[in-house]
């Protein structure tokens, strides 16, 4: 009986590298099934966040003729500063054959840090509700400059001055998802937190 494995992980980078993975066909063996080869892929089993840290996958398939599939996995940069996040993948259900080797593991590499960054010891900033429906509220013991929300593919969806203390966003135009929100200050500094659009 055949069987398929997931080997040979890639680590990746914030703005740089996607994860990678390999499933293949064990032996080097082909598919002449005659029909694609799926499965369950699960990248949930590591310290990296589906959805926020990386864009989830949940199947795989090998085209017919072929031996294995690269598995790209996109990495979001999401400007939080962190420490090397791990992706755990594993496969299941294949629709022919058996699972030799089920898992493998690949690392998110930061590229976030606060070099060149003034100190942001008393700068705080709460943006709330979170996860949010309609309004979303901006408060800062320091005066912010302008805000800008980005999609987790690094498009920008809306973007203003705001040149206040406090500030409520009408958010009746973004669609349900995550997205990423930065803050300038006056000062210079930028802060940035994860949403959810419900």
């Amino acid at each position: 009986m055949v069987s398929l494995s997931i080997h040979s992980p890639s680590d990746g980078g914030e703005l740089t590298l996607d994860v990678q993975f390999i499933i293949s066909f064990d032996g080097g063996l082909l598919n002449g099934t005659g029909s694609f080869v799926t499965g369950t892929l699960d990248l949930s089993g590591g310290t990296a966040t589906p959805g926020v840290d990386f864009v989830d996958q949940q199947t795989f398939e090998i085209g017919i003729g072929a031996g294995s599939k690269t598995i790209n996995v996109s990495i979001i940069d999401e400007f939080d500063i962190e420490a090397t996040e791990s992706i755990v993948a594993t496969i299941s259900n294949p629709s022919i054959g058996m699972i030799g080797t089920s898992t493998s593991t690949a690392y998110i590499i930061d590229n976030d840090s606060i070099s060149g960054i003034n100190s942001l010891e008393n700068l705080d900033l709460s943006i709330y509700p979170n996860p949010m429906s309609s309004n979303l509220s901006f408060k800062a013991d320091h005066q912010m400059k302008s805000y800008s929300i980005v999609d987790l593919n690094g498009r920008e969806v809306s973007s203003e001055k705001i040149a206040a203390k406090e500030y409520v966003l009408d958010t009746k135009f973004l669609s349900a998802g995550s997205y990423i929100v930065n803050v300038l200050f006056e000062n210079g500094n930028s802060l940035s937190r994860k949403l959810i659009k419900n």
